[in-house]
């Protein structure tokens, strides 16, 4: 598998042997902003920026006058960037690198990320700020009083890590998050007040991993400032 992320420049290589030296061609719908180059000495590379979050199917065929030719299927997953700061607006400051999360991001297949359709979510300002100037330590936060599922696309079948970032919001009293990865072999952990936690699971066929929060025993909603994801396939 080619993992690559959406708006960053990225390459996969694939590797074919025989004699003479054979020559490369990939057929099938390639990611915009990604071309195919035959490298001459029996490999070939997918590179480019890619512009659209997918999973692509790609056949390369190498062929060097014997017969049959060879082929190999390659399957090209781009993601999306894999950090979302919480925003609770279009005016807060962003910091290089970090996908706006507003409370109405809902998830679709375009983007890779979002807020599930069902439930609601809040967003405010004026959480505890510590220096460092990041896009996790900015104030603003997302929270809830019932359980709301946030979906980012890594891939099918495709494990991932998912680190939860919160802070204190002295105006809001007793907060924390309980966050829960949903399907076989995901996790749960739970943090009460100012944190990091980090929880993790695989994706299912749909290359959507989900990530559950709700509020932690004795809190009195869930907070969450910002969130990493990070697939076990790196780009």
């Amino acid at each position: 598998m080619g993992a690559f992320t959406v708006r960053t420049a990225g390459a996969f290589t694939v590797v074919a042997t025989g004699t003479p030296v054979p020559g490369l061609t990939a057929s099938g719908a390639l990611p915009p902003g990604v071309t195919f180059a035959d490298n001459g000495d029996g490999t070939g590379t997918f590179a480019g920026t890619p512009t659209a979050v997918g999973t692509y199917a790609v056949t390369v065929e190498a062929s060097n006058g014997e017969t049959p030719d060879a082929t190999r299927a390659v399957t090209l997953v781009v993601r999306p960037g894999g950090k979302f700061d919480m925003k609770a607006n279009s005016i807060g400051k962003q910091s290089p690198g970090w996908d706006r999360v507003m409370p109405g991001t809902r998830y679709s297949a375009a983007t890779g990320y979002g807020w599930a359709t069902t439930g609601s979510v809040g967003g405010s300002t004026g959480g505890r700020v510590p220096a460092g100037g990041d896009a996790r330590v900015l104030g603003d936060y997302a929270y809830g009083l019932t359980p709301v599922a946030f979906k980012v696309f890594v891939g099918a079948g495709q494990s991932a890590t998912v680190t939860v970032h919160t802070y204190a919001a002295p105006t809001q009293g007793k907060q924390g998050v309980r966050a829960s990865v949903a399907g076989p072999g995901g996790t749960t952990q739970t943090l009460r007040g100012s944190g990091t936690v980090t929880v993790s699971g695989t994706a299912g066929a749909d290359g959507v991993l989900t990530v559950t929060f709700s509020t932690a025993p004795g809190s009195s909603l869930w907070i969450v400032n910002a969130l990493e994801v990070t697939p076990t396939v790196p780009a």
